[in-house]
């Protein structure tokens, strides 16, 4: 049985993306420039949707990336309170992996997700010319333990740390007037040798 589908999100889903932001993301975009990533060639936000919610309901997860020609750069990820614990921040984190492969469908299936045919047929255009994906990047915060164990599980290693790289307090909570913004762990998943 199918529990989730996943969709590329569009300008008509800008409002969800961004209500999906402010509700799960300590470091949520602004409107205007999750408005331009959504118009971005370059960028790809995708939503999963459980299939029980309601029509409009958030998304249960989102990922948003950024693809050049030999490396990805995750900008976000995150998956509602709810619905932790139950695989699908993995699912997410693994997609470029499928892609890669040309086993998408196949790794959806098993993963009980289907996928919209308009987000199958724009994954497969966009990366149908052989992309020569070598690794996966993203930043998180020093602090995010359960993250930080997310992203190990998932083949991702720590190759620097940035003191400061975080200007603000996670979901803009009060601090002491003296902070000094928090470090963030770079991290990096190998999908080539």
């Amino acid at each position: 049985m199918l529990e989730y589908t996943l969709k590329v999100a569009t300008l008509q889903d800008l409002d969800a993306v961004y209500a999906f932001e402010a509700a799960v993301l300590p470091d949520a975009w602004s409107r205007q420039t999750l408005q331009t990533a959504l118009q971005s060639k370059l960028q790809q936000i995708l939503l999963l949707f459980a299939q029980t919610e309601e029509e409009n309901a958030l998304p249960v997860a989102l990922l948003h990336w950024q693809s050049s020609y030999d490396f990805i750069d995750i900008f976000n990820i995150g998956v509602r309170e709810e619905y932790r614990r139950r695989g699908l921040a993995s699912l997410l984190l693994n997609l470029p992996a499928a892609i890669l492969q040309h086993k998408l469908t196949a790794y959806l299936a098993a993963a009980r997700c289907e996928i919209e045919p308009e987000t199958l047929r724009y994954l497969e255009n966009k990366f149908a010319a052989e992309v020569n994906w070598q690794y996966i990047n993203l930043e998180v915060r020093s602090s995010n333990k359960s993250a930080c164990n997310c992203y190990q599980r998932n083949g991702f290693v720590q190759i620097r740390k940035i003191a400061g790289f975080y200007r603000q307090a996670p979901f803009n909570r009060s601090t002491n007037w003296d902070y000094q913004g928090e470090a963030a762990y770079c991290l990096q998943k190998v999908l080539r040798h």
